[in-house]
């Protein structure tokens, strides 16, 4: 299986996107470091900057 997941701003200005393959057996450990490297790549200040525009 393959996908792609993006984390945007609310604005669109920003996105940090990667692109996974990966057999269906390893999908759950796949979803946590997909998690991890959206965030360490921008995505931790584009969740940041959601939360504080609620």
């Amino acid at each position: 299986m393959t996908f792609t997941v993006g984390l945007f701003s609310t604005d669109g200005m920003q996105a940090v996107t990667t692109e996974k393959s990966v057999n269906l057996d390893s999908i759950a450990e796949l979803a946590k470091s997909t998690v991890d490297e959206l965030l360490s790549r921008g995505g931790k200040a584009i969740m940041e900057e959601i939360k504080n525009n609620r």
